[in-house]
């Protein structure tokens, strides 16, 4: 079996460290569960350019270089890997971080992953580039954190699995919404 993964807040804990980097340079005190949205600038009460600027200093900060991973993942990936699944990781993180990137992956998942492929945008583009990868790649099942990617990268053929966030809520329309990495893993009845 193939398995696409998102990497941030399917593997990284992107979420809560940007919110730790966030709330400690302006002194607030944001929490993951007032993310109603994927759009930061909504919650933050910023300009969408500001808010893009703070992803930026984010991707030079300690707190975006010690991520941790999501719950549950590494144990989750090293059964997956044990199984025989191939696994690639399918981001929308931005090309000039790429070799940070796979850094963090290779350290937290060592010889685990097969592949990582970058989109390099974050738009309205984003969801039907990871879908392009995912045929590519002839994925069977991708995990998601964004709504709009996990119904853009359904298809007869492919199962996704939308791990539950304050920012992903909604219909899901044949869309497996799974709490934990545990539970995928179940789902999979690996």
């Amino acid at each position: 079996m193939h398995i696409g993964l998102d990497l941030d807040d399917v593997l990284a804990s992107w979420q809560d460290s940007f919110l730790g980097f966030y709330n400690r340079k302006h002194n607030t005190h944001f929490k993951r569960k007032e993310f109603s949205s994927y759009k930061l600038w909504e919650i933050l009460g910023c300009e969408q350019a500001y808010a893009y600027q703070m992803v930026d200093e984010f991707y030079t900060s300690s707190f975006f270089s010690d991520i941790p991973p999501i719950p549950g993942s590494q144990k989750a990936i090293e059964s997956l890997h044990i199984q025989g699944s191939r696994l690639s990781v399918i981001t929308a993180r931005p090309h000039y971080i790429q070799e940070e990137s796979i850094s963090w992956v290779e350290k937290h998942f060592p010889e685990r992953i097969t592949s990582v492929h970058f989109v390099g945008i974050y738009n309205e583009n984003t969801s039907t580039a990871k879908k392009n990868i995912c045929d590519k790649l002839a994925v069977d099942a991708f995990v998601e954190d964004n709504l709009d990617t996990a119904k853009a990268c359904i298809s007869q053929c492919r199962r996704v699995f939308l791990l539950d966030t304050p920012w992903n809520q909604g219909a899901t329309n044949g869309i497996e919404r799974v709490k934990s990495w545990e539970e995928i893993i179940q789902q999979l009845k690996i």
